[in-house]
């Protein structure tokens, strides 16, 4: 059944408390939390969040360096039975000059461009400053940050890169390279999939009944989920 405005912004509910949860972890106090919720007449949903950010051995309890802005648009998924997140943006910028360091950016209709990508817009002036104020062992070399992309399971594939190499950076493609790429995608996320159904086979059968299939369990019991790959960073 679709989902209707009400049990839209439930869910909506939901999701705000997971974000407010990530952004606990950060700061206790300052952050700032704004969010639209679904109308009677259109089920969107906007989620703005500013976490300032503080720490480091030579810094104030109070000092902040940097913030991190996290912005969610929330639709209807495609079945129309559950909310999904239509863009999200995560920008870490310094306070110094509120310049933006990093971005993690996903697009569900990009078209032009990867939906879920990591995009390092800092100089290393603005970076290495909030790294030494950290205290980091090397505030000079950026290639020491190591930018997470989705764990063991929903890292990029060859064919992410490929693409990216040229749409973005404008080297030569072969002919039919588009083709070659969505299939080696294609063919990347099914066997992602199938890893990503080990690790959780309950929420495999639950979505799998909620679309009107029937699963019989296993004779020797349920399996249980793999937490270990779960909670991988």
């Amino acid at each position: 059944m679709p989902l209707t405005h009400d049990e839209f912004n439930d869910e909506v509910d939901a999701f705000v408390r997971d974000v407010v949860s990530a952004a606990i972890c950060l700061s206790t106090q300052g952050w700032r939390l704004d969010v639209t919720m679904a109308s009677a007449d259109r089920l969107r949903s906007v989620v703005d969040m500013t976490v300032p950010l503080t720490g480091g051995p030579n810094c104030k309890s109070d000092d902040t360096l940097a913030v991190l802005t996290a912005n969610y648009k929330l639709c209807v998924d495609s079945y129309g039975t559950h909310i999904a997140v239509e863009h999200s943006s995560f920008v870490l910028k310094a306070k110094v000059d509120r310049t933006p360091v990093i971005r993690w950016d996903y697009d569900r209709d990009a078209n032009r461009k990867p939906r879920s990508h990591v995009q390092v817009t800092a100089h290393r002036g603005a970076l290495s400053h909030i790294l030494s104020r950290l205290d980091h062992p090397t505030p000079h070399s950026i290639e020491s940050l190591h930018i997470p992309l989705g764990g063991e399971r929903f890292r990029p594939c060859l064919e992410d890169v490929v693409e990216f190499l040229i749409r973005d950076c404008g080297f030569e493609g072969q002919k039919n390279w588009k083709q070659s790429v969505r299939e080696g995608r294609a063919r990347w996320r099914r066997i992602q999939t199938r890893a990503v159904v080990r690790d959780s086979p309950e929420c495999a059968v639950t979505e799998l009944e909620s679309l009107g299939y029937t699963v019989t369990p296993p004779a020797d019991g349920a399996r249980s989920e793999r937490t270990d790959r779960l909670t991988a960073w």
